[in-house]
């Protein structure tokens, strides 16, 4: 199921409200999509969708996928699963699985976002990494998204008074966006 998931997931024409909702109706779960033939496809989701599922392993080759999580140390999880974060469980377009770049890792329960804008001002700045120095002094993990601006300055703050940061990329565990902020991800990682 989680290779399933991990197939539908990559899938531009989807997205985590519809996967859950063919769940739901489609008798053995969703994953029966990938078995379905055309026309039984077609009484489930858009043609543009049947196309896709038909050529699938161009949106994500599972060897390869395995590979780069091997080399990454990282893995993928399901909303099912036990480490799936529990802030994000309440939301009904939450992903339905998570790449995590630390394999069977997770995120404690006492965790806070901080984020704003990428162009703050000098006042900005310093209260993000103010109350990013004490809310993680406080026992809190910062998370944030690895952005310039306040998410910098969040994971800096962070970092710099040895506390827990985490970032949530949009891109991908190995795409750094933006690029300035390499130097950060790595740092974040050890």
């Amino acid at each position: 199921r989680q290779l399933s998931l991990m197939i539908l997931a990559a899938l531009p024409g989807l997205g985590p409200v519809n996967i859950r909702r063919l769940d739901a109706a489609i008798e053995g779960g969703v994953e029966q999509l990938l078995s379905m033939g055309r026309a039984k496809r077609r009484l489930w989701v858009p043609e543009r969708v049947v196309t896709e599922l038909e050529d699938w392993r161009k949106f994500l080759d599972p060897e390869k996928v395995a590979q780069s999580l091997e080399a990454l140390g990282a893995d993928f999880i399901t909303c099912e699963e036990e480490p799936y974060p529990n802030a994000l469980r309440h939301f009904g377009d939450r992903p339905v699985g998570l790449y995590r770049c630390r394999a069977g890792k997770r995120l404690p329960d006492r965790t806070i976002a901080i984020v704003g804008t990428r162009k703050p001002s000098t006042y900005g700045r310093k209260v993000a990494r103010e109350f990013s120095q004490e809310l993680g002094l406080s026992g809190f993990c910062i998370v944030s998204g690895l952005a310039e601006g306040i998410d910098t300055e969040a994971h800096r703050a962070a970092l710099d008074s040895d506390c827990l940061t985490s970032a949530v990329l949009g891109g991908g565990l190995n795409r750094c966006y933006p690029a300035s902020n390499r130097g950060l991800m790595e740092e974040i990682k050890d």
